[in-house]
């Protein structure tokens, strides 16, 4: 939600539209600064964001078990202190 004064001509606004592959804008920000007394300009700038890769799960990692065929603890359990 958003301020009525944030649209105010005392603040320089910044849309960010981000768009997903086909070009459909899926979300809306508004960042907006303080202009300082030498700029007055009205304009506004719009910035796109196009969806990034995200990140993607490690698979077929295999699970290393120690010799009584069970999953190892290499190190041993740590008391709360110790933690």
């Amino acid at each position: 939600m958003t301020d009525a004064t944030s649209f105010t001509d005392q603040y320089k606004k910044k849309f960010i539209l981000h768009v997903d592959d086909n070009g459909q804008v899926y979300h809306l920000g508004l960042s907006t600064d303080v202009r300082t007394n030498k700029e007055n300009n009205a304009e506004v700038e719009v910035e796109l964001v196009q969806r990034g890769v995200g990140p993607k799960p490690t698979l077929n990692v295999p699970v290393k078990l120690n010799a009584e065929g069970k999953l190892g603890s290499t190190e041993p359990e740590k008391t709360f202190l110790q933690k």
